[in-house]
């Protein structure tokens, strides 16, 4: 191409931003050398949701939570908060899978190079509670956590 024939030149498109990576308020050794960050402990009328993100540089695995061990404690009255169900009995979670028996559902969380997100929705506490801690098998606690309202 001549100087003559050179295209007229194209707007250029914005540039593709990506999103910042969400800051962890806290981050627990998990199962099998996995990493644990809780990104959001927020309630919506009367609803705590419990959000977390599970990761792991070694492995690819899949990491089973039992239901009945997944738990938050309002800090000011020491109470335990179970997690919610649904009409039909379900658990209120990221990738639930019913058990035999209630005693036996778990959730699943994908716990790989990439991390996965995973989330359960629990009763709120009381709004005198300003900070509750979050219990996970196989994850140390998070204590303490504030909780935005």
């Amino acid at each position: 191409m001549t100087r003559a024939e050179v295209a007229p030149s194209q707007p250029a498109e914005p540039a593709v931003r990506p999103m910042p990576a969400q800051v962890a308020l806290q981050s627990q050794p998990g199962p099998d050398g996995s990493q644990v960050d809780l990104l959001k402990v927020a309630v919506t009328g009367d609803i705590l949701t419990v959000t977390m993100r599970c990761s792991s540089e070694d492995r690819h695995n899949t990491e089973m939570f039992r239901i009945a061990d997944i738990s938050v404690i309002d800090d000011t009255t020491s109470q335990r908060l179970g997690v919610l169900k649904d009409n039909a009995g379900n658990a209120l979670v990221s990738k639930f899978s019913k058990g035999p028996q209630p005693k036996y559902d778990y959730m699943s969380a994908q716990c790989e190079q990439k991390p996965g997100v995973i989330w359960a929705k629990f009763p709120a506490p009381p709004l005198t509670s300003k900070t509750v801690s979050i219990n996970f098998p196989e994850v140390a606690p998070f204590d303490g956590v504030p909780v935005t309202r």
